[in-house]
């Protein structure tokens, strides 16, 4: 089903996907966050059982998801990946090199840096929105 207004700037998913092992999840996680401490973010920032509640609670473990019901998805930019982000949020959070939506460390990165930002801490996103990180409504230009 494609969202009312399109899928956004990076398109559709590749395939409907579905949750990925628990082993693929736990090394995409690690990976990003051996990213995001070679860019500078405080590992005591990052919690790594964290990241996965908050995979688990935004996407189910699958990269490849989309939310459709979300209110961004009415204006064309559906959430999407692991981390369930809307492409502006996306963009705006991404890590150079890794800048597709779609790879599930490139979107963990985004989504880490984006909840970071937005609620200070990994389980303050986990505890906000009634237990659900969400992004801002983005609405076209």
């Amino acid at each position: 089903m494609k969202p009312p207004n399109g899928w956004g700037p990076s398109g559709p998913p590749p395939t409907t996907g579905a949750p990925a092992p628990l082993v693929d999840r736990a090394r995409w996680i690690g990976a990003a966050v051996e990213v995001l401490i070679n860019h500078g973010v405080d590992p005591a920032k990052i919690n790594p059982e964290q990241i996965a509640q908050i995979v688990d609670r935004t996407s189910g473990g699958n990269p490849h998801a989309v939310n459709l019901q979300d209110p961004n998805a009415a204006n064309g930019f559906p959430p999407k990946g692991i981390c369930q982000l809307p492409d502006p949020v996306f963009d705006q959070h991404k890590v150079p090199g890794y800048e597709d939506i779609w790879q599930p460390v490139d979107n963990m990165l985004a989504g880490i840096k984006y909840f970071l930002a937005e609620w200070g801490s990994l389980l303050n996103a986990l505890q906000g929105a009634l237990g659900q990180p969400s992004a801002p409504v983005i609405t076209p230009q």
